[in-house]
């Protein structure tokens, strides 16, 4: 109600009249020109049937009851057919009069009764509510002539609700009708789509057919919500962070120079500085006693072009590599795509199925023989996508059933590997510039060794993938092709590289391998087999080698699971390879892994491995390693122990809750090999950073007299950032942060971020506000904010937008409002009678940033209003022809959260 009446425009008698029909009040006599009017017509009429035995219509008002009754406006209250008094059925004078009444409409009524045409209802401007396809899409403000027919209201709200809900076509005709912002009812339905004007409920209906929806994309495997397009919040313009992060180790006996027990200090720094999407980042150390500064390490400027999914770089590069290719230390510039960016895109092939319907439907997805979701789905175009899937073959049967209980089903299947591209999609990477190596502890560029590295893969299919790369530096480089097949019993991919180098001319490589899947035709295999070969001539060189250095000719391996009963599992491997420049002509392994798993208790595993190497000398072992786990305690105990005698057994507790406020650690120890050792860990997690100490002992016993080693530990870890204008210290970020700050009425208060079982995930302090270090860029982050103690006038806000961190970004939200109490007072007139029902407005003449509130007193004058502090307050009835002046009274400084400020007297308004 009171939302209603702050946004009602102006001060019109009629717009008031409008809005207190909706909110169901009656602030006194309508005025001139609303539909008062008509309601006491109506009255009258019906009291003169009653009175009077006769009839009181003109004889040709009546006219045939069938021609009346097609023209009758039928409606709520409207009587139904046949209904009357207790003698209806007979036909008697009195009910052929009252369904001759009953079949008139309004028009007709009113001219029978005047003599005249009923006047026109006069235009007026009303808040109503959108309603698309049933759900409500917020208010617009419609201008409603005489005939509701030529509604007209402002094109933006409208377009953005039925944005996604028509097809494309559709949206291009109503942008274009949307001439000078202004739209029309009549525009609408022109376009194909039905509007219906509900001026008793303040209601305007648009309604889509099926054939000009849009297609509906349902996405069963999630990750499918464009987070660009969901109105969720993005990062504001400037942030900046810097990670920190101290260690000092001490030792005893001392193993530094000077005999000291104390280590070098080191520090590590890593930050960077996001102006609106530019982010320029960098890392940097410092040891205690190097004798030199603080020493740089990679830094680089990164701007993502997320709609397109790739990533722009300068600087120290930092990219990915395909094939054959190495990581090569470049400083230049780099442009690569990278899916992330776009995580609600999925760049392997998954399958989608488009259908139309002509009627409601359940429809169930089941997939490989399991029910995965159960959708309701309206008439119109669909796609189903991203059907949760296995690696593998998957089959998919979609059943339907509509109100009728009339079914069908539609199959198909698909092959899922996320080692492919899916049709389409394409993949690359482009970066040029100059080698980087590193003298005395500072980068050194190389203008004479310029160096290129790209590749390209896309998509053919959704079973074929085929790319190819490029690395090139002066007097040496590689290039090659690739391809990943995928058939129903696996993935078949292939690569062939070549190279030259100088003084060693040319030589090639290539790669043949073969992934099995898990399953094959929607069944699950007992086993799934990996297997490789691989040539590697002898002078073939990747960019990273300045020679070659190739003694295996042929690699060969394979493996292969075995799934058995009572979740035990079998894994054999083994490999062999063809020498050269070797003193054995070959060398060969073979493992073998037994593993049983008790749910989430107990894990064993026995493993064997025999192998002999490049010298021809043979080895074998076995380990036994034994797990248990305690979930419902956070603690797990874990030994190994080897053929040989060695032997170790560590003890993990604690919550690994990211959640500040936990502790863990571990205790272990180890022995074997001639040396016994025992090391144990402590750390805390805390708002402001991570803290952690480990101290280890150690003792040689092949080396008689030789003293017990002890080696401790401590490091401290914590970030400086600032967004907004806000400082605050926190836990390392991780790709992006968010600060929540308390303002207004929650400033100083505590304010948790994110609740749950673990408790919050941040949390203010006395030294600032809270900071939740670790959001995943472009993915949604809902964020919650629970002040503690809240005051009474707080009022958290409801369905808040979920924000979009991007890369290395930060992004301020603030607690709190600047209303810092309530006001209830009560409103009466000169001689002391309540005022119910009256519309106010209320403002603060000390505090001219608050808008003035809007509200009605309810049915005995009284009102609530917040207020931003202490000072005058003025109330002024909303009404221009009130008989009311306006008013005005203090909020005293000690008035807390709540004021009484008693009954008010309204003065009578000056003629």
């Amino acid at each position: 109600m009171d939302s209603l009446a702050k946004e009602a425009p102006g001060k019109s008698g009629i717009q008031l009249s409008a809005i207190s029909r909706s909110s169901r009040l009656r602030p006194g006599p309508p005025p001139k020109g609303s539909m008062g009017g008509a309601v006491r017509v109506l009255a009258a009429l019906l009291l003169a049937s009653l009175l009077f035995p006769g009839p009181v219509l003109p004889a040709d008002a009546a006219g045939p009851v069938k021609t009346a009754r097609a023209s009758m406006e039928t409606g709520p209250g409207a009587p139904a057919p046949g209904a009357g008094n207790a003698g209806a059925g007979k036909d008697t004078a009195a009910s052929r009069r009252n369904a001759a009444l009953a079949a008139m409409s309004r028009e007709e009524i009113y001219r029978g009764v005047f003599g005249k045409p009923m006047p026109a209802a006069p235009a007026q401007k009303l808040w109503m509510w959108l309603v698309v396809n049933g759900r409500s899409r917020g208010r617009i403000l419609v201008n409603v002539p005489a005939d509701p027919a030529g509604a007209s209201f402002a094109a933006g709200p409208v377009l953005a609700a039925l944005k996604g809900a028509v097809k494309p076509a559709v949206m291009k005709e109503l942008e274009g009708a949307a001439a000078g912002g202004e739209m029309s009812a009549a525009g609408l339905v022109a376009a194909g789509l039905e509007t219906d004007l509900d001026l008793s409920s303040f209601r305007f209906y648009v309604t889509v057919p099926p054939k000009l929806a849009d297609t509906g994309v349902h996405s069963l495997g999630g990750g499918s919500v464009d987070p660009f397009a969901c109105g969720a919040r993005e990062p504001d313009p400037f942030s900046a962070y810097l990670n920190w992060s101290a260690q000092q180790e001490f030792d005893e006996p001392s193993l530094q120079a000077g005999g000291s027990d104390r280590g070098p200090l080191g520090l590590d720094l890593d930050g960077a500085a996001n102006l609106k999407g530019w982010v320029l980042e960098g890392k940097a150390y410092w040891r205690e006693g190097s004798g030199r500064g603080l020493s740089r390490r990679d830094v680089r400027l990164v701007h993502d072009f997320f709609h397109e999914a790739i990533r722009f770089s300068a600087g120290d590069l930092s990219f990915p590599v395909s094939g054959y290719a190495s990581v090569m230390n470049l400083g230049g510039v780099g442009l690569s795509r990278d899916y992330s960016l776009k995580p609600h895109e999925i760049s392997y092939p998954t399958s989608d199925y488009s259908f139309y319907l002509d009627r409601p439907v359940t429809a169930e997805i089941w997939v490989n023989g399991a029910l995965m979701q159960a959708l309701s789905l309206s008439a119109g175009d669909h796609d189903i996508r991203n059907f949760p899937s296995v690696t593998g073959e998957n089959d998919v049967e979609i059943r339907i059933l509509d109100a009728a209980g009339r079914r069908q089903t539609l199959r198909f299947s698909f092959i899922h590997d996320s080692t492919l591209l899916a049709r389409g999609k394409d993949q690359f990477s482009v970066n040029a510039g100059l080698s980087r190596e590193i003298s005395d502890g500072d980068y050194e560029y190389l203008g004479d060794r310029p160096g290129l590295s790209a590749f390209y893969r896309r998509g053919l299919s959704d079973r074929l993938t085929l790319g190819g790369f490029l690395q090139a530096l002066p007097h040496q480089a590689v290039a090659g092709c690739e391809a990943a097949a995928a058939f129903s019993l696996g993935t078949v991919s292939a690569q062939v590289a070549a190279s030259t180098l100088e003084d060693y001319g040319q030589g090639w490589a290539g790669r043949l391998s073969f992934t099995g899947y898990d399953q094959v035709g929607g069944r699950r295999l007992p086993f799934r087999l990996g297997m490789e070969l691989e040539y590697i001539g002898r002078d073939f060189a990747r960019v990273t080698e300045t020679r070659p250095a190739n003694t295996r000719e042929f690699n060969t391996l394979a493996t292969i699971a075995f799934a058995l009963p009572k979740d035990f599992e079998l894994r054999l491997g083994g490999g062999w390879a063809v020498l050269r420049d070797s003193p054995a002509s070959s060398s060969f392994y073979a493992t073998g892994t037994l593993s049983w798993r008790y749910r989430q208790y107990v894990s064993t595993n026995f493993s064997l491995r025999y192998s002999e190497d490049a010298r021809g000398k043979t080895e074998t072992s076995a380990v036994l390693g034994v797990s248990l786990y305690f979930p419902g305690h956070n603690q797990s105990l874990t030994t190994t122990k080897a053929w040989d005698g060695d032997m170790e057994t560590r003890y993990d507790f604690g919550d690994r809750s990211s959640s500040p406020g936990h502790v863990r650690g571990y205790v272990s120890g180890r022995t074997g090999g001639g040396r016994d050792s025992a090391k144990a860990e402590l750390s805390a997690t805390s708002n402001l950073g991570l803290a952690s100490v480990s101290h280890q002992i150690s003792e040689d016993r092949n080396e008689c007299g030789a003293p017990t080693q002890n080696q401790t530990l401590v490091s401290l870890q914590s970030a400086f950032v600032y967004v907004d204008g806000n400082f605050a210290v926190s836990r390392p970020v991780q790709g992006g942060f968010v600060l929540v700050k308390g303002v207004g009425n929650c400033e100083g208060r505590e304010i948790s971020v994110n609740p749950g079982a673990d408790g919050p995930l941040a949390r203010s302090t006395f030294l600032g506000p809270a900071v939740l270090p670790d959001l995943v860029p472009y993915r949604l982050a809902e964020i919650k904010a629970v002040p503690r103690d809240a005051p009474l006038t707080y009022a958290p806000r409801e369905e808040a937008p979920p924000l979009l961190p991007t890369y290395k970004s930060g992004t301020a939200l603030y607690v709190g409002t600047e209303v810092s109490l309530f006001v209830l007072g009560s409103l009466t007139g000169p001689d002391g009678r309540p005022l119910p029902n009256l519309p106010v407005e209320i403002s603060f003449p000390e505090h001219p940033g608050i808008p003035a509130e809007r509200t009605f007193t309810d049915t005995k004058g009284r009102f609530r209003v917040a207020a931003p502090g202490p000072g005058p307050c003025l109330v002024r009835p909303l009404s221009s022809d009130s008989p009311y002046a306006e008013l005005s009274f203090n909020i005293p400084h000690h008035a807390g959260d709540l004021y009484r400020a008693g009954g008010l007297v309204l003065p009578t308004a000056k003629k």
